[in-house]
């Protein structure tokens, strides 16, 4: 008996099938993109893109330098925007460029590939926020209602007695003021959403960032930005090197969790930011023994001080691998580089009895210094009465 077995084909072009997966790949990225410029206010997105698009072109502009340092801290700063702003795609893609840049694996037009790998990221950001903004009729109608009110304002000053007039003027400056600053309160705790992220990746608890100020202090949008990225760089230090697990802070008696506090005051023409935290602070010894190895010490130079200024000098980390958090020794370099292209400075402070002695743990805090200009810092003094607040520009 004779058997045949009949074989069934059926072909099927795919092609279609993999446009259709493309377009649904890039339907939701764009989705996620527009998810996250709604989380953030139009104006916190502008300043963001503005901001990193010059580190863009000054990575451009440095690609073919035989020094690399300041290639790496445009890198290095943007990398860290990225991931506090929630891009983790630009992120990691400095990250890779950072590995690929110390491995000297590749020329300058190498790099400029993946350079435009992050310019693309930024591209598409601001698509979707150009899409989202044309979308809204009440894009700007925040900026229209403080004008309005600090407009109503002024007219009932006009109208006011002798008494009564500065004070409607006062609350008029003010309410403008806010079209041009951001107080700088606001500014740092919107880094919290990054330190949440950070102590999740770190496997250590969310710590407790604590402000505390004198007066109100507002702070140029632009500069606004500037200082968050230069903040996020010392956060990230203080919940990496500074604060310690869960388990070896409650060896030590301290709660689970760490506490980072930030003070701001005005003193004469400058403002006095300060970041310290609660944990064991940084291994003096081990940074002595990096910074006599990088030859930036001599194994004498034992002053505690000096030992501890030494974590802003490029290549210098403590970190014993490199990850996406730290191990390049940029950051703290990139901190000094930013705050001193805005006029100020920036150092670290020890316990006063730390000047007799040389330890090995032992907590920092870092201080940074910027001038009160006219364009770029306001803050707010009390006047004669407590309960009305007066705006100065200094």
């Amino acid at each position: 008996m004779n058997r045949s077995v009949r074989f069934w084909w059926r072909c099927v072009d795919v092609t279609r099938l993999l446009e259709l997966e493309e377009q649904k790949s890039r339907m939701d990225a764009e989705y996620r993109l527009m998810t996250l410029v709604l989380s953030h206010s139009p104006l916190r997105v502008e300043n963001f893109l503005r901001f990193n698009r010059r580190l863009l072109e000054g990575i451009y502009a440095h690609l073919n330098d035989t020094n690399q340092d300041q290639l790496k801290n445009f890198l290095h700063t943007l990398k860290g925007n990225s991931r506090t702003f929630g891009l983790p795609a630009i992120a990691n893609t400095c990250h890779q460029l950072e590995d690929l840049i110390k491995a000297q694996q590749l020329t300058p037009d190498q790099m400029a590939v993946h350079v435009k790998d992050i310019e693309t990221g930024l591209q598409d950001l601001e698509r979707a926020s150009e899409t989202i903004h044309a979308a809204s009729s009440q894009d700007h109608s925040w900026l229209r209602d403080q004008v309005q009110n600090s407009l109503d304002v002024l007219r009932r000053a006009l109208t006011a007695g002798e008494a009564e007039g500065p004070l409607f003027i006062r609350r008029a400056a003010e309410g403008l003021a806010t079209l041009v600053y951001r107080d700088l309160q606001e500014a740092i705790h919107s880094l919290k959403p990054s330190l949440d992220i950070l102590a999740q990746e770190l496997k250590k608890p969310v710590p407790h960032l604590v402000y505390q100020e004198e007066a109100p202090v507002y702070i140029e949008h632009g500069l606004a930005e500037v200082m968050q990225s230069a903040l996020v760089h010392i956060l990230s230090n203080s919940m990496i090197h500074g604060i310690e697990s869960a388990d070896d802070r409650r060896l030590q008696g301290k709660s689970s969790q760490g506490t980072i506090r930030i003070e701001t005051k005005a003193q004469d023409h400058t403002i006095i930011i300060m970041i310290a935290d609660d944990g064991r602070g940084f291994s003096l010894d081990t940074i002595h023994k990096k910074a006599v190895q990088s030859g930036l010490l001599q194994p004498d130079d034992t002053d505690p001080k000096a030992i501890a200024d030494t974590i802003f000098a490029p290549g210098l980390s403590t970190a014993r691998e490199v990850s996406l958090h730290a191990g390049r020794g940029v950051g703290m370099t990139a901190v000094r580089t930013m705050i001193q292209d805005l006029g100020g400075r920036i150092e670290v402070q020890l316990p006063q009895a730390l000047h007799r002695t040389f330890t090995d743990f032992q907590p920092l805090a870092f201080v940074i210094q910027l001038p009160r200009s006219q364009d770029q810092l306001l803050t707010r003094v009390e006047s004669e009465d407590p309960k009305l607040p007066t705006a100065r520009a200094s």
